[in-house]
């Protein structure tokens, strides 16, 4: 059926894709981006192997891992957050200390990782890696018709290997994401936003959100994210009652927070060489505010609400590289939606931003990717502008 404009309505495919209607008669649907799936696994091999090469023997360094197995020994106490206390048990579980991987996460995810206080250091650390794996492999068969070219990105991903290298949470957050998107596609959007609210172990990731689940729209969004949220601040109050004291007393010491300035391919990484990071993130948040913010209003949730979250990975003041993988869906989504934005897209999802973050020049990699970033949710808000007379129309007559 055609716009009364003439303009042809946007239908959503899957979790990451959407497909558009573009001839004169709406009589071709385009295909799926994407190479062929055997073309996919051979190109992804030498990525794996040399990913792998990437991971260092278990217990030769302090690693996020090591942070979350201190928390889980200090929780409970007014030291949990305590940097010489961190440094003290560093050392006593491996001999070796820095003070750029203290716990800062909140006290429930403390209480999770307690189970593995059981095992040694090393057999913890190898089954964390190992359950690390493996939900970045369900990630990829969540992702739908793009399940081979997610694989794909994974199998090149500097910051993917990174996750298991150093035993980071991040591809939780990116499950969570996946399940939440797959949830809000089969119409089970309290779940979807449950699922999204589980996301906020890393909460700065979640600063653009409220712009989306804040719409009347997206009422059952809100429900299930805010039970989400208020199950674990209650999971957070049971196991360390003066919580809020300590953890807003540990969100200042931003030496320890963002020990690596180099490793941050956001704002704060970008402008460090200035000497005032903290004015440029101020700066580069309102900026990317005003991108989101028509995103979050004609885009719906399954493109808004990846979009909202790698709009923060530019604007918190602490991501380091490892979170990049956080970006994937977006970019999956900005690359089939939109063909104008392609480049930027499979710029982003290459190896090369990975190489840029971790081995690139101080600051130089990060203004790279940061300028491509803000260039693509340019394009976007451009983009959408174009089509919000079709997006009206198809909300209008009950079309996702």
């Amino acid at each position: 059926m055609l716009h009364p404009s003439g303009m042809c309505p946007i239908l959503a495919a899957n979790p990451l894709e959407v497909c558009t209607k573009e001839d004169a008669a709406c009589t071709k649907v385009d295909r799926k981006t994407g190479s062929p799936a055997i073309w996919c696994f051979l190109l992804a091999i030498p990525g794996v192997v040399f990913m792998l090469l990437f991971v260092r023997a278990a217990g030769d360094h302090v690693s996020d891992f090591t942070g979350f197995l201190v928390g889980a020994k200090l929780l409970g106490t007014a030291r949990l957050y305590d940097v010489a206390t961190n440094l003290a048990f560093q050392n006593a579980l491996i001999g070796k200390t820095n003070d750029g991987v203290i716990y800062m996460r909140m006290p429930f995810w403390a209480f999770v990782m307690k189970p593995f206080l059981a095992l040694s250091y090393g057999h913890a650390l190898l089954l964390w890696r190992t359950m690390m794996g493996v939900v970045l492999l369900a990630c990829g068969f969540l992702s739908g018709r793009f399940r081979s070219f997610f694989l794909l990105v994974l199998a090149w991903s500097i910051p993917a290997a990174g996750c298991i290298e150093t035993g980071n949470d991040a591809p939780l957050i990116l499950l969570f994401m996946l399940i939440s998107l797959v949830c809000w596609r089969k119409n089970r959007k309290i779940l979807a936003g449950a699922s999204l609210g589980l996301c906020i172990v890393k909460f700065h990731f979640l600063i653009f959100l409220p712009l989306l689940v804040l719409r009347k729209k997206h009422r059952q969004e809100l429900i299930g994210f805010s039970l989400s949220v208020a199950a674990l601040m209650a999971a957070n109050f049971a196991v360390q009652p003066d919580w809020v004291k300590l953890y807003w007393a540990a969100l200042h010491l931003e030496k320890n927070i963002n020990a690596n300035s180099a490793l941050m391919p956001n704002f704060y990484s970008a402008f460090f060489w200035t000497g005032y990071p903290r004015f440029a993130v101020a700066v580069g948040a309102l900026l990317v505010l005003a991108l989101v913010w028509p995103i979050c209003r004609r885009l719906p949730f399954d493109l808004a609400m990846p979009l909202c979250v790698f709009s923060a990975l530019l604007a918190s003041p602490h991501t380091n590289y490892l979170d990049g993988i956080l970006a994937i869906p977006a970019l999956l989504a900005v690359n089939s939606r939109f063909r104008q934005v392609r480049p930027l897209a499979v710029f982003l999802l290459s190896p090369i931003v990975g190489i840029l973050s971790y081995f690139g020049p101080r600051s130089t990699g990060p203004i790279i990717i940061v300028t491509a970033s803000i260039s693509l949710l340019g394009a976007v808000v451009y983009l959408v502008s174009n089509y919000s007379e079709a997006i009206d129309w198809r909300e209008e007559n009950g079309l996702r």
